[in-house]
C-alpha cells in the first residue's frame, strides 16, 4: 500500500450502560482514498458499527465489535468485521480469547476475500 487515507463522522449511541456492561451501536460516512501500486480507489462508505461487552461469571467479560461499511456508489461492495473477545479480567492481568473475521465482497490485490485469524493474548499490568 501507498498510502491510505481516511476522513470521516458518524454518531455512537448507548442503548445499554449497566455498571461493566453495555450495548451501543454507531452509524456515519467516510471517504477513503487508497492507493496500491497498481490500484488508485476512492469511495465513500456508509459504516454501521455495534459494541458489545457482557459479563458472564464474576471476572468473565464476552466483548464483541462488528462493522458493517458499504460503498454508497455500489451497493454490492462491502466489508464485514466481526471481532468476538472473551477476556478474563484480573487486578494484575488480563487473559483473552480473540477471533476476528474480515469479510471484502471486493478484496484487492493480496487481500482475501474472507481472513480469519484467532488469538490468545496475556496483558499484565504492571503499575496497578
Amino acid at each position: 500500500m501507498n498510502h491510505r487515507y481516511l476522513i470521516g463522522g458518524g454518531f455512537r449511541h448507548s442503548l445499554y450502560a449497566k455498571k461493566s456492561q453495555y450495548f451501543e451501536l454507531a452509524a456515519g460516512l467516510f471517504y477513503e482514498d487508497e492507493e496500491y501500486p497498481k490500484l488508485q480507489s476512492n469511495k465513500l462508505r456508509l459504516n454501521v458499527n455495534g459494541f458489545v461487552r457482557v459479563k458472564i461469571i464474576e471476572k468473565l467479560f464476552l466483548n464483541s465489535i462488528t462493522y458493517f461499511q458499504i460503498n454508497t456508489k455500489d451497493s454490492s461492495d462491502i466489508r464485514l468485521f466481526v471481532e468476538p473477545k472473551v477476556n478474563f479480567e484480573h487486578d494484575k492481568f488480563t487473559l483473552s480469547i480473540i477471533a476476528q473475521n474480515r469479510y471484502n465482497s471486493k478484496p484487492y490485490l493480496l487481500n482475501k476475500k474472507n481472513d480469519v485469524f484467532t488469538q490468545l493474548s496475556l496483558k499484565i499490568n504492571l503499575f496497578e
